[in-house]
């Protein structure tokens, strides 16, 4: 991620960690079969071991260079040449991280570092001690769920978080943050190019991927200090099924997936040391999360792809078959049996249009920090392989999350366009799960999400021309009409009335007719009702969310009484005495009230065949008795 203020204290907390493993090692001595750096010494000889080609476990050389010493405060890095035939070719590979190196038949650690464009395979092996200290932490339980309160008078400005929020999704770092250095590196294809040792690069595979995908998710995961390749995966039912692989031992490749099912994508690495249902694995972290739930599982090596940059292991990942529980500064490690929460996906994708109608299922990794992103990426990759990217499509497509308390969030869109016609829908659906995770409340529980659209040749859409109210002047009470013409897609321009009910007990006054699509209509609500879109709760979050979208083949009237007012959170206090506004301003605290534009006096809503755009707005006289 950006290598923000958080992501460094983050790293900080790590190194202190790391330290006080240092410091209690001498109490807690590492088993016979390991050997710690203290013993290792330039000119030995040893064995590595990592995944060449399928499953098996195969063996390279390493020559020991020298330790350096405190690399990480209290801590070594073991120094290595490396020698095998695929190692001459390729060097040191990304997906060889946790790759175990034996002197004697003692581990000493794993292949964790090394160099770009390195003319020999050169590498960091993190000693066996270092990690020892993440093993005996595996059952150590993640951070509990946040459940704070924002602060009494101090609504959430989830306006501001979604715009960082955005900017974190491409992998920019925060404003006013130096750029990214040292551990974590925004750009992985450059780490290295300054001479510094570097983590090798982490893989993650994408089983299929458009460009569209490629360019968003590939930005998301460099943020992270990772790198996305089109390549490898299992797609379909195979998904589901266990991968025939072999217990996992030292040396076996190792799989982190992030999806799984129609859409595959997941990580890779190799694990250092298993016992029984543990296993420790890469020499490094994966997202340095500290204690964590992330899944694991078995990965088959295809190849490996040479580069001038860093060669890596092209590879496949499987259904998860346990979780990691550590992700930590010299390791992660996790144990083999039950897996960690998933969000159940579903997109089904129906209509003349679509070439290949079917339903996708996907399961997602449940972490707040990916699984928005994650869901966006199946929901829209099912979208374009049963629908081509570019063309004149009409699509209504309707989501819905669900809550694992029975709540749901549930919109319906129609767009009718030459480019991508679910991109409202996958936009929203982004800003919704970002409410749900990143709030300063509590990380909502989701336990599924579906998506159905419906996509039919052509575009299909009507826009505003013009329009007039049948008179200037009306009683309480009375019918307006409004005489509205619209255009269809280069098509004929047609004639609609529009009609509004007068409440009985409207005021004499001049009163504002707002005609409005959809998107207007959302502006109108947020500026004449401002209360309603603050969130000092969960549950205001539930309601922004369900209000922050109306559907766009509709035509939306609202009928406001110019003034000026108070909104309390959601409630309008527009209309009241100026004596009761003027108290209510000086007690309430100030982040609970807004200055709303007006009180809503009546509305209506008109349906359409197709999507409609444009906004008009009218003035309206109200009198007590108008002649006609």
């Amino acid at each position: 991620m950006p290598f923000c203020l958080s992501c460094r204290l983050a790293l900080l907390s790590l190194l202190a960690v790391a330290v006080a493993g240092a410091g209690a090692r001498g109490a807690e001595p590492l088993p016979a079969a390991f050997m710690p750096s203290s013993e290792v010494r330039p000119g030995m000889r040893g064995e590595g071991r990592t995944v060449f080609r399928g499953f098996d476990v195969e063996t390279f050389q390493a020559e020991i260079l020298g330790v350096d010493h405190n690399a990480y405060p209290g801590s070594n890095m073991i120094l290595a040449r490396l020698s095998g035939p695929l190692l001459e070719q390729h060097g040191v590979v990304a997906g060889m991280s946790g790759s175990p190196v034996f002197i004697d038949g003692r581990l000493i650690g794993a292949v964790a570092y090394g160099w770009s464009f390195a003319y020999h395979p050169y590498c960091g092996i993190t000693p066996i001690e270092d990690m020892w200290s993440v093993w005996n932490k595996v059952d150590e339980a993640p951070a509990t769920t946040r459940m704070a309160r924002n602060g009494a008078g101090r609504p959430w400005n989830y306006r501001e978080a979604w715009d960082a929020y955005q900017r974190r999704l491409a992998g920019e770092p925060a404003e006013a943050q130096p750029p990214p250095t040292g551990f974590r590196p925004s750009l992985p294809q450059f780490r290295g190019l300054e001479g510094e040792m570097r983590p090798l690069m982490t893989p993650v595979f994408v089983s299929s991927a458009s460009p569209r995908t490629r360019d968003r998710l590939g930005r998301f995961l460099a943020g992270r200090g990772l790198e996305l390749f089109a390549a490898g995966g299992l797609t379909g039912a195979d998904a589901a099924a266990p991968m025939d692989a072999p217990p996992l031992q030292a040396g076996s490749s190792l799989g982190v997936p992030m999806i799984t099912g129609d859409l595959m994508l997941g990580g890779v690495g190799t694990v250092t040391w298993a016992d029984g249902d543990r296993i420790i694995a890469f020499g490094h972290p994966m997202y340095a999360l500290g204690p964590t739930n992330a899944p694991m599982s078995p990965s088959r090596v295809l190849g490996f792809m040479q580069s001038y940059n860093r060669s890596f292991k092209l590879a496949e990942v499987g259904p998860a078959i346990g979780t990691i529980t550590q992700d930590r500064l010299f390791a992660v490690a996790g144990r083999v049996g039950p897996t960690p929460g998933q969000v159940e996906v579903r997109a089904e994708i129906v209509g003349e249009a679509a070439h290949r109608a079917r339903e996708f299922r996907f399961k997602i990794w449940d972490h707040p920090d990916f699984m928005p992103m994650m869901v966006v990426t199946a929901l829209e990759e099912a979208y374009l392989s049963s629908v081509s990217e570019a063309g004149d499509y009409t699509a209504r497509t309707v989501t819905r999350i669900r809550m694992r308390d029975g709540r749901e969030i549930e919109k319906s869109f129609v767009a009718s366009s030459d480019v991508f016609t679910i991109l409202s829908a996958s936009y929203e659906m982004m800003f919704d799960l970002f409410l749900l995770t990143e709030n300063p409340f509590r990380v909502g529980q989701i336990d599924r999400i579906d998506m159905r659209t419906e996509v039919n040749p052509g575009i299909r859409r009507d826009s505003m021309l013009w329009m007039e109210p049948e008179y200037s002047r009306y009683e309480p009470g009375e019918l307006v009409q409004i005489r509205a013409r619209f255009q269809e897609y280069l098509g004929p321009e047609y004639d609609r009335v529009l009609e509004l009910r007068l409440p009985e007990d409207l005021k004499p006054g001049t009163y504002v007719l707002h005609v409005a699509d959809a998107s207007t209509a959302v502006r109108i609500e947020s500026m004449a009702r401002p209360g309603q879109f603050l969130a000092d709760d969960f549950d205001d979050l539930i309601r922004i969310a369900r209000a922050s979208h109306v559907p766009e083949d509709k035509l939306y009237l609202y009928l406001y009484e110019p003034a000026l007012g108070v909104d309390l959170l959601e409630h309008s206090l527009g209309g009241m005495p100026v004596s009761v506004e003027s108290l209510i301003q000086a007690t309430a605290p100030a982040g609970l009230q807004s200055m709303s534009v007006g009180r809503l006096a009546q509305t209506q809503t008109y349906d359409f065949p197709a999507p409609v755009y444009g906004a008009q707005t009218l003035l309206l006289d109200v009198v007590e008795h108008v002649q006609r």
